[in-house]
């Protein structure tokens, strides 16, 4: 909607409320899809260690279950990612997060 005094002023052509955006650059942009794919790599390997190991299954979830954040992490680093990870964890499931300097990826598993 248009304020009166611009209407007034500038019918067609309304200046103030028209939005400039920066040049495109895509460098940033392309370093970090490339970067991304180490950390779909260190998923997947999370994903198949987790997918294949009910033991590993079993002790981060008794780890998360008695608020042992650090004994979950360890676990983690354990399935051999080389990325930074973080993770956190409620009654309903595990979110992990993958890590580098200009991406991140978030895995969502459910264990209930």
């Amino acid at each position: 909607m248009f304020s009166p005094c611009c209407f007034w002023i500038h019918p067609y052509h309304c200046l103030q409320y028209r939005q400039v955006y920066p040049e495109i650059e895509t460098n940033a942009f392309l370093r970090s899809a490339k970067e991304a794919n180490s950390l779909l790599a260190d998923g997947q390997l999370i994903l198949n260690r987790l997918s294949s190991s009910r033991d590993l299954a079993r002790k981060i979830m008794m780890a998360a279950q008695s608020s042992q954040k650090d004994t979950v992490m360890t676990l983690l680093r354990q399935t051999g990612v080389r990325s930074q990870l973080d993770a956190s964890f409620n009654p309903d499931g595990i979110r992990i997060i993958l890590i580098n300097p200009h991406s991140r990826i978030f895995l969502m598993l459910r264990w209930s």
